[in-house]
């Protein structure tokens, strides 16, 4: 707050965030096929823990998948599911990716 008409401008600082996290992270939805696409790109080759929950936070699916440093793709069979909005994320040591999608 600017009380005596003076001001002072601060320095810039550039900030540079590593994309060290799971970078493009979506979910595709073949009703077709009944089935759920999770894509991802990953720097790591370290195992990844994915799971889908409903709205009301019940695990539906969830497993393990062993992912290469590149694009990345996780299946998941939804003849199962209703129509409905669920979440999935997937985790990689200290990284997380979670999103939304519409069945």
């Amino acid at each position: 707050v600017d009380f005596n008409g003076l001001y002072e401008y601060s320095s810039v600082i550039a900030v540079h965030i590593a994309d060290e996290d799971f970078s493009s992270l979506r979910a595709y939805v073949n009703h077709e096929s009944k089935t759920i696409t999770i894509t991802f790109h990953n720097q790591f080759s370290q195992p990844v823990f994915y799971s889908l929950t409903d709205i009301s936070g019940r695990i539906l699916a969830n497993g393990i998948s062993n992912p290469s440093s590149n694009e990345n793709r996780i299946m998941i069979d939804a003849s199962h599911l209703p129509t409905g909005v669920y979440f999935y994320s997937v985790i990689n040591g200290n990284y997380s990716g979670k999103g939304r999608l519409i069945y």
